[in-house]
């Protein structure tokens, strides 16, 4: 598996995690010492902000179905979304979107266990040493 650098793809990682579980109404995830977040949950967190991003529960997101009028938050929006929408069709499909922020889940898994573990969620830890 090819590692990326964790300088670059952990804000990328915490900031999609993030606006999703927030636009989810979820509110941001917080793991305290001992938490552990698994593949599986990560996936129903990812499917629920899905469905709950999904107006209209049409099987896709569109521009318009993040829109908050946040201003500020309009810019993190829209770059989430063309991140998101791989075949560029101007929607966002739950397999786009597994297709982009699964791997992330493996970005912050450094010691490879399935689980991601507070020191590995916010890199301060044994597993932060480059």
């Amino acid at each position: 598996m090819k590692r990326y650098s964790r300088h670059c793809i952990r804000p990328l990682c915490l900031s999609l995690l993030l606006l999703v579980t927030a636009s989810a109404g979820a509110g941001p995830l917080i793991l305290a010492p001992g938490d552990l977040l698994s593949r599986e949950q990560a996936a129903d967190m990812r499917a629920a902000a899905f469905r709950e991003l999904d107006k209209g529960n049409k099987g896709y997101i569109v521009p318009g179905d993040l829109a908050t009028g946040d201003t500020q938050a309009a810019e993190s929006q829209k770059a989430w979304f063309l991140r998101m929408d791989i075949n560029g069709d101007g929607r966002v499909t739950l397999k786009e979107m597994e297709a982009v922020m699964a791997p992330m889940f493996d970005a912050l898994d450094h010691d490879e266990d399935g689980y991601i573990e507070i020191d590995e969620w916010i890199g301060k830890g044994p597993y932060d040493n480059d």
